[in-house]
């Protein structure tokens, strides 16, 4: 947008109007996102507090169920900034084994 305005000496109205943006929302400051997504941030907080064994896609399908108007990826976002990702369980490993020294023959001369 100050690209359009600075650089292309484009009228304010103009640039908004090819971004596709409103000038109110141009002088607008952005609200933070816990005030923005405050309803989401409560039903997930709701959901942990339930089950706190539930992944991410169950969360979001019954979300979802609620209030369909809400994007997957909108969801995700507040879930990965209130850090709900579960840990995914360690691979198990081998036990350890002894090392042993390879055996070598001897040479008939």
């Amino acid at each position: 947008m100050r690209y359009l305005t600075q650089v292309h000496a484009r009228p304010l109205s103009r640039s908004c109007e090819c971004v596709g943006l409103s000038r109110a929302a141009w002088y607008r400051p952005p609200l933070h996102w816990t005030v923005r997504d405050a309803e989401i941030i409560a039903a997930l907080t709701e959901q942990v507090a339930t089950r706190p064994s539930r992944g991410f896609w169950k969360c979001c399908q019954v979300l979802r169920r609620a209030r369909p108007d809400w994007s997957h990826k909108r969801i995700y976002r507040v879930y990965t900034a209130m850090q709900l990702n579960l840990r995914r369980k360690a691979k198990q490993r081998l036990p350890k084994h002894e090392r042993v020294p390879l055996y070598v023959p001897k040479l008939r001369t």
